[in-house]
């Protein structure tokens, strides 16, 4: 099995390019969101919508709520890239050498 340090890498730098292009469509998404405002009122069903009623969830925790796991998801495309580009560190600084002349397993 070939592992090259320069493909981990390469690869590591797409997923986190991917991650901040993920990170830039949700911002610019919540802002034009937000842009809208208030857009729920301020009479009762307005603030039934907003709050949520018999013990449901309304907007404003469906808005949260999803806002945090979107950034759990950019996180992830962070840590991934972070893990590939340590990976590829590793094949570049390992000897190989000595792991080729280790005893093998027996079967």
């Amino acid at each position: 099995m070939g592992i090259h340090s320069a493909d981990l890498k390469r690869q590591a730098g797409k997923i986190a390019q991917e991650g901040t292009d993920l990170a830039t469509d949700l911002v610019g998404l919540v802002r034009a969101l937000e842009g809208v405002g208030n857009f729920w009122g301020d009479d009762e069903a307005g603030q039934t919508f907003y709050e949520g009623a018999d013990g449901k969830p309304g907007y404003r925790v469906r808005h949260d709520g999803g806002l945090t796991d979107a950034l759990a998801i950019v996180a992830g495309y962070e840590k991934i890239a972070m893990r590939l580009q340590q990976m590829g560190d590793n094949v570049d600084v390992a000897n190989w050498n000595v792991i080729v002349s280790l005893p093998k397993v027996p079967e």
